[in-house]
């Protein structure tokens, strides 16, 4: 944290699910500087450690301020209810706003949903923060704040909007007005990012980001942009350590082409060292711009293809808003483009990476196939996956009715969930690198880490719930509530999926902040020898209709079989460390073989002996990150003692282990 003092207002931007711990937000910084410039004083809470509830609440309570406003969209929101209905909790008249793209675009459901949450801001919040911290409990002052819904008694009030602040033109240097974050003196030390400009002037139907923008783009002046990257090339000088790839959060950097060289020959002539990522439509780039953005530091380059399929793409209006299906060669000449430019970009040496999204309006089971098949194909580093979400302010939701989009509202995480209309799991994966729902298909840390401990984390990192039935459900999921922290992963050991999926229902609905959930089932295969199904199973906050998504270690098959082509580990328990460590090298390997020969779908990677309390504490650090709960209590590992039971304080715990 900082020295004591007192602020007008505390922002924190609580992170997202699967995002293990708070870091800096581009948006907030915009804040703070525009703050900072009309004399008011603000912090961004930014903990060094990956916190508990009652960590992360203890630290805001001790923040002198009764202000806390809170960057809220659909992946942190649950996480943000818990925050600040345990904070209120605590700290009796604080003031709590919420603002960002959740609260600009449903507010109302967030009023209904968390009533501890005093203010919802709808737009920029520049556009009236500083009259609301100067109105905090003055209803007759709030109501004359705009972009702004507010609680009055037991009853909320939305103000008119006021749209000018999304009225660009598109003229260059409109953003200007801004106060910025690096040129403030906001940001000294390290680089949270940049961004260019604001807006698109695209129509794709799915899109809610378009809309607030009036369908228009504003950007900040090449002499503005090129002033902050000087600050940014700076910062990196003096902290070396703090030297990264700096994201351009622009949602098109290219949006403009000629805007978009000017910035290259600009940090190429003041020989600026940085390493950039970006955003891009592939349709406004050519040779001579990509040759500028590798010479300039661009080294990653996303791009949302969204479909390989024609129709698809005229449907959603993602490159053109004619209508008809009768001549697609704009569509068809945009996927070649797609094909054609990442091939020059990968041979440039450009990181690449695309997304597609399935379940557009009108797509055919065979279509999203299609789709698929074609993102394995083309020529590019990493491919992501997304499933449909009707997002409040798009068009497609306007316009639910006439896409054929079922839709219902969803009680404590997203404010909507789409009803998908063909069976999504049933989907064939390539084999290839994939995220699918931000699952990595080949990622084998979370099995060593579950199995095997770690010493380099200094946080609760796994809970493994054994023989999952025999415990107290709900003194289970009160203590976990109290216990875990924004990165613990919970491991659900029972036969049942059905268990598994209310288990984690309840966790949610308890407001619980935890990372990822995982269930496994377990037979034994010979005396000592157990074989795990360890499915990565995400329950989906943004479309529970989906169930639990399975992913297995080379995405050959269907997502759906969870039961068959999950991922096999296979665990030899040897009862003590005397056995353990007499083990040759020769015979850990034969052991290995002869399971590889035994288990279809097993990993050689993924066999592993079962630890014990030699092996756990023989690391460099001693500290608890991982914990066995059984019917009979705690361990730190499988074979080891008993260190503790459902209820008690992790401190007391690790004193007992580390005693």
């Amino acid at each position: 944290m900082t020295e004591k003092r007192k602020y007008d207002i505390a922002l924190i931007n609580v992170p997202g699910r699967l995002v293990p711990s708070f870091y800096k937000n581009l948006g907030l910084g915009y804040i703070q500087a525009f703050l900072k410039k009309k004399g008011m004083t603000s912090i961004e809470y930014l903990p060094k450690y990956r916190g508990t509830l009652d960590q992360i609440t203890d630290d805001l309570k001790s923040i002198d301020t009764k202000i806390y406003g809170f960057n809220c969209c659909d992946t942190n929101y649950v996480r943000i209810k818990a925050i600040v209905r345990e904070l209120k909790r605590k700290k009796k008249g604080i003031f709590c706003i919420a603002g960002g793209v959740g609260p600009t675009l449903y507010d109302r459901v967030i009023m209904d949903d968390c009533p501890e949450i005093d203010v919802c801001v709808r737009s920029e919040a520049e556009s009236c923060i500083q009259e609301l911290i100067l109105a905090i409990n003055d209803c007759d002052a709030l109501s004359k704040i705009n972009n702004i819904t507010y609680r009055n008694g037991s009853k909320f009030v939305r103000n008119k909007d006021d749209s000018s602040i999304f009225t660009s033109k598109g003229i260059r240097g409109d953003l200007d007005y801004l106060d910025s974050p690096y040129l403030n003196g906001i940001y000294t030390d390290d680089c949270p990012g940049i961004i260019t400009s604001k807006g698109c002037q695209y129509a794709c139907i799915y899109c809610s980001f378009t809309p607030m923008w009036n369908f228009k783009i504003s950007f900040f002046s090449v002499e503005r942009v090129l002033a902050e990257l000087e600050i940014i090339d700076k910062i990196f000088k003096k902290y070396p350590e703090n030297k990264q790839t700096v994201k351009v959060f622009d949602n098109n950097f290219v949006a403009l082409p000629q805007r978009a060289k000017e910035i290259c020959k600009g940090i190429i002539d003041r020989g600026l060292d940085i390493n950039l990522s970006c955003y891009c439509r592939f349709d406004n780039l050519d040779i001579e711009l990509i040759d500028l953005m590798k010479t300039a530091g661009f080294c990653n380059i996303s791009i949302g293809a969204e479909s390989f399929n024609p129709k698809t793409l005229r449907r959603i209006k993602k490159v053109t808003c004619q209508k008809g299906f009768e001549n697609l060669n704009i569509e068809m000449n945009y996927i070649s483009k797609v094909e054609d430019t990442l091939k020059i970009l990968k041979k440039k040496g450009f990181y690449t990476a695309v997304n597609i999204i399935l379940g557009l309006p009108g797509d055919s089971f065979e279509e999203m196939q299609y789709s698929i098949n074609k993102l394995f194909e083309i020529d590019t580093n990493f491919r992501s996956i997304s499933y449909l979400r009707t997002l409040y302010g798009s068009r497609l939701y306007d316009k639910k009715d006439e896409y054929d989009i079922k839709i219902k509202k969803f009680d404590f995480t997203s404010p909507i969930i789409d009803i998908p209309k063909h069976d999504l799991n049933s989907l064939v994966y390539p084999e290839g690198q994939v995220s699918i729902h931000g699952i990595f298909d080949n990622n084998f840390d979370d099995l060593k880490m579950i199995f095997e401990g770690s010493a380099d984390t200094d946080y609760l990192r796994v809970i493994y719930l054994q023989d999952f039935k025999s415990l107290d459900q709900k003194a289970l999921i009160s203590w976990l509530k109290r216990i875990a922290n924004i990165a613990t992963d919970i491991v659900v050991e029972c036969d049942d999926k059905e268990d598994f999926e209310e288990f984690i229902r309840n966790l949610v609905k308890m407001e619980t902040i935890v990372n990822n959930f995982y269930w496994v089932k377990k037979e034994m295969l010979a005396e000592g020898v157990f074989l795990y199904r360890l499915n990565f199973l995400l329950y989906d906050y943004y479309n529970p209709e989906l169930k639990f998504m399975s992913v297995s270690p080379e995405c050959k098959t269907s997502l759906s079989n969870i039961d068959t082509k999950s991922i096999h580990s296979v665990f030899i328990d040897l009862g003590n460390q005397n056995q353990l460590r007499a083990i040759k090298e020769e015979d850990y390997f034969e052991m290995k073989e002869n399971i590889l020969e035994k288990v279809e779908g097993a990993f050689e990677d993924n066999i592993f002996f079962f630890d014990d309390d030699y092996y756990f504490k023989n690391t460099e650090t001693q500290k608890i990150n991982r914990l066995l709960v059984c019917k009979d209590g705690i361990k730190a590992s499988w074979n080891g003692k008993i260190i503790g039971s459902i209820g008690d304080n992790l401190a007391n715990i690790s004193g007992r282990y580390n005693g």
